[in-house]
């Protein structure tokens, strides 16, 4: 553990804290249970400096022993990636209106969304050939 600690140390990281429950791990044994704060996020000295309204949430689970940590950088800007729009360019392309239209006529068992995605993913890959 503590050549962990050394490391951080050596490359100037800084512990960012939390917000929530104290603890992010827990074992249970037959007399008692061990509580520890094992999940971390860590940053820089001038990474918080940009960032100082960064919050770490540790969040409640069931389903692991590990608590999830949700981190919300307060001031960075993340950009979402734009959604799939379809080209109308694309039909012009030899043999993709055809093969769309193959694709729409096959029945699959999977939800709408699913057959629209492999529509799409089939067409592009046709178009890059």
């Amino acid at each position: 553990m503590q050549a962990i600690r050394d490391n951080l140390d050596e490359c100037g990281f800084m512990d960012l804290g939390f917000v929530g429950l104290r603890f992010t791990w827990h074992k249970h044994f037959d007399n008692f249970t061990i509580w520890e704060r094992l999940d971390r996020a860590m940053a820089t000295s001038d990474w918080f400096s940009m960032y100082p309204n960064t919050q770490i949430h540790h969040l409640d689970v069931t389903t692991s022993d590990h608590k999830p940590l949700c981190i919300l950088p307060e001031g960075m800007e993340c950009k979402q990636q734009r959604p799939f729009r379809f080209e109308q360019m694309w039909m012009s392309e030899r043999g993709c209106r055809e093969m769309v239209e193959a694709i729409w006529q096959t029945s699959y068992s999977d939800p709408v969304g699913g057959k629209v995605i492999k529509k799409i993913e089939t067409c592009k890959k046709e178009l890059m050939k």
